[in-house]
């Protein structure tokens, strides 16, 4: 059993994407929306996908990010693809492999293929990424 799976979640983690070295995904945003997020149900911008199951939880590092590539109007960035990848970092003192954004064309446009065949998974029918 992957480690990964035993703990299912709504949300995208490193384990996802083949954490760091893994070829990461391509998605294409389908909307930014607000909810109730973790043990302290904080409301925390997520960002879904029309290609994927899984929302991301957006840090600021991430929005930032992807206001940079699109503006700070969220709503604008529906229909917009990007790259997601994992690095190492740090969260609450402790080293944890994290998921970043970046623009689809640095991530290659064979990273959704790559990701699928190296996570063992094969695309559905309805071309959704296995996440």
């Amino acid at each position: 059993m992957n480690i990964n799976h035993a703990f299912p979640s709504n949300y995208i983690s490193a384990g996802d994407l083949g954490g760091v070295g893994g070829n990461g995904a391509i998605v294409t945003i389908k909307e930014v929306r607000q909810e109730e997020v973790g043990r302290s149900k904080e409301m925390c911008p997520v960002l879904f996908f029309s290609d994927a199951q899984k929302g991301l939880v957006l840090n600021k590092t991430n929005a930032n990010s992807l206001a940079e590539m699109f503006g700070g109007e969220t709503d604008r960035w529906a229909g917009q693809q990007i790259g997601l990848y994992c690095v190492d970092t740090e969260y609450e003192g402790r080293h944890v492999e994290g998921v970043r954004v970046r623009s689809a064309m640095a991530s290659g446009g064979n990273a959704v293929a790559m990701a699928t065949q190296e996570l063992g998974a094969t695309l559905a029918d309805s071309g959704e990424i296995p996440f």
